[in-house]
């Protein structure tokens, strides 16, 4: 009997206990990696300066005081008649202007890591490469990681990357230069991208095919949860940031325990042909979920993933290349996630228009995002909607949202469509994550997701540079938007489907303008059910057409015996009369 590893899900409950257990343990490191890549706001916040004053003892100011100060004559000489401003100082007296020979003077009661080392006015741009450390890094990580997941398993690359971000950030607290710092930030990109692909599919692949989509959507909740108390820490400890830096990073130690409760992916040991580790896993969750599979089951199961296995080569990474339906699928959805990444960011970097104050601006760009996840939830589950229509829709609007902004005059509708604009950006990336898990194969599962990835980091690249337009510049993200929605309709629908474990699973999924306007067939239909189940079926009828074709030439070679006896029968009577 075909048995595949869905129908072991199945049977166990799927999202039992045990699945609710290893399911929340992936999930968590979402909330702390979150915090490294968002730290960056607070650590490296601009704090208000001005140059400082030759021969002046002051080395900071309050709070309240304007950008340009005039310090008066003392009475003791001339020094002190300067004007100052955040990138410049004029000589009153001589009327010349000169760049902050002497340094600056910053707002008492914040710490930030452009304070300590003078990131402003000429060397500002060393603060840019800093933001964009951990992108470098990330893109290095997304193709490596993407290898080394597919080969070696989820639980080793989390683990491995694990240590390395928590290494990352040792070095970031204690960086003793700018040069050390800009390192650690690489090196916490590069770890972030295993730790986000290793978590987000196993939080995939630990449960059933009808909770897929609540998995892949929840799973985000706790990303959010992370931006708020990384606001709220950053918030309490302003005034020392290799504190704050610590804060982050000490949680991280406790995930290195992982090794010993986290479990390895069934499906990927299924598709490795490691089945005595699989059968112990799911023997575990048949305790845990206190339910026992029928009879000979997994030795079913085991039986079929062999013959499949006996019949195809080990999936790599070529794969996606050699299939031309997966060279396609992974082409259109690295466009797609290029386009609602820098959509996303774009909408994202001015957050002055929710709050001047930095703490609430980035709670309330956060907080925002919560409804996006249970509208998206909703949606993507919904069999009249499903995955790909739901994509089409978020980034059809985000892109009409940043074309209308710039021309939109009125303060309160702006502020609506700005919100509006990252509700839908936000709803995209979070659809093309799960999207992306259910159109790849497992056995190329992770190589594949890590390079659509990349192409977000791109996208983060492209978004600020492309903001140097103008006034208009959302034009540019908002046409992008519009164009790449509809490549989305070329894609096929994965809702109800059980996730493709090799190549040829994942060429079933078909893929061309014949989806362009498919409608989603209900879950009930037979095209609908698993493919084993299909595939039971067709050969159970074949099976019983065939016994009814013997049993047909049997009766007829019968009455043809019959008939040919009584002929002779009645040879004999006529020769004997």
């Amino acid at each position: 009997k075909m048995v595949s590893v869905d129908d072991i899900l199945v049977e166990l409950g799927e999202f039992g206990l045990d699945q609710k257990i290893n399911y929340l343990l992936y999930c968590l490191p979402f909330s702390f990696t979150t915090m490294h890549l968002v730290s960056w706001v607070f650590i490296g916040a601009e704090v208000p300066h001005r140059c400082h004053a030759p021969d002046s003892d002051l080395h900071g100011f309050s709070g309240g005081l304007a950008p340009t100060l005039l310090f008066q004559d003392d009475g003791n000489g001339t020094d002190s008649n300067w004007e100052l401003n955040a990138c410049t100082r004029k000589n009153l007296l001589t009327n010349v202007t000169e760049p902050c020979k002497d340094g600056y003077d910053y707002e008492e009661g914040l710490s930030s890591v452009t304070k300590e080392w003078d990131l402003v006015c000429s060397r500002e741009k060393m603060r840019a490469t800093i933001e964009s450390a951990p992108m470098v890094g990330n893109l290095i990580g997304c193709f490596a990681a993407g290898v080394v997941v597919d080969a070696f398993g989820r639980k080793p690359v989390f683990i491995g990357s694990i240590i390395f971000m928590l290494g990352s950030g040792i070095l970031s607290t204690f960086s003793p230069n700018y040069f050390s710092f800009v390192l650690s930030r690489a090196m916490n990109g590069f770890a972030r991208a295993g730790l986000d692909t290793t978590s987000y599919i196993m939080c995939m692949e630990v449960v059933g095919p009808n909770k897929r989509t609540i998995a892949g959507v929840l799973c985000w909740l706790f990303e959010t949860l992370g931006q708020l108390m990384t606001a709220g820490l950053a918030y309490l400890i302003k005034d020392n940031w290799r504190l704050l830096q610590a804060v982050y990073t000490a949680p991280l130690i406790l995930f290195t325990i992982y090794w010993w409760i986290a479990p390895e992916s069934v499906r990927w040991l299924v598709i490795k042909g490691r089945c005595a580790e699989a059968r112990k896993l799911i023997e575990k969750s048949e305790q845990r979920n206190k339910v026992k599979l029928p009879k000979n089951m997994i030795e079913d199961m085991e039986h079929t993933i062999k013959e499949e296995i006996s019949q195809r080569q080990a999936g790599s990474i070529m794969d996606l290349y050699r299939s031309r339906n997966l060279f396609w699928k992974t082409i259109i959805m690295s466009v797609v996630r290029l386009v609602c990444c820098s959509l996303y960011y774009a909408l994202l970097l001015d957050q002055s228009e929710l709050s001047e104050n930095l703490y609430i601006g980035f709670c309330l760009n956060s907080a925002v995002q919560i409804p996006g996840y249970i509208f998206i939830a909703w949606t993507m589950a919904k069999d009249s909607v499903g995955r790909r229509i739901t994509l089409f829709a978020m980034v059809l609007l985000s892109g009409l949202a940043s074309l209308t902004h710039p021309f939109i005059t009125n303060f309160y509708l702006k502020i609506a469509v700005s919100l509006t604009g990252r509700f839908c950006a936000n709803c995209s990336l979070t659809a093309i994550f799960l999207y992306t898990a259910e159109l790849l194969p497992t056995s190329v599962r992770g190589s594949g997701f890590n390079i659509v990835g990349s192409m977000c980091i791109l996208g983060s690249f492209v978004a600020p540079y492309i903001q140097l337009l103008g006034h208009y510049a959302p034009c540019v993200f908002g046409a992008a938007g519009v164009l790449t929605g509809f490549f989305v309709l070329l894609l096929p629908e994965t809702l109800g489907q059980p996730l493709p474990q090799t190549v040829s699973d994942g060429e079933k999924l078909p893929i061309g303008f014949k989806n362009f306007c498919r409608r989603k067939e209900p879950l009930s239909t037979q095209e609908n059910k698993p493919e084993n189940e299909n595939k039971e079926t067709r050969l159970t009828l074949e099976a019983k057409n065939h016994a009814d074709a013997i049993i047909a030439q049997e009766k007829q070679t019968k009455n043809e015996i019959a008939q040919d006896s009584l002929q002779e029968n009645e040879v004999i009577d006529q020769t004997r009369f």
